[in-house]
C-alpha cells in the first residue's frame, strides 16, 4: 500500500514592466508552511514600478494559496 507523508510543491513568477523585470517570486509548501520570498534584482525599475510590483505580489500569494488550498480539497 502506498503511504505519500509529505506534499512539496514550489512557485515562480515574475512581475514584469514590459521587458524589464521588477522582480521575481517564489514560494514552497511543504504540507505545513507556505515560504514566499522576493528578489528586486534593481532598485531603479522597483521604485519606478513601485504600484505593479506590489498587485503582483498580491495576485502572486494569492494563486499560491488558493492553488494549495484546492490540493487540500
Amino acid at each position: 500500500m502506498l503511504r505519500i507523508d509529505n506534499q512539496n510543491i514550489n512557485f515562480n513568477g515574475a512581475s514584469m514592466a514590459g521587458e524589464d523585470m521588477i522582480a521575481t517570486f517564489g514560494a514552497g509548501y511543504s504540507g505545513n508552511d507556505i515560504y514566499i520570498n522576493v528578489n528586486i534584482p534593481t532598485l531603479a525599475t522597483y521604485t519606478a514600478n513601485k504600484a505593479t510590483f506590489e498587485s503582483d505580489l498580491i495576485a502572486f500569494k494569492d494563486q499560491v494559496i488558493a492553488t494549495i488550498e484546492d490540493l487540500q480539497d
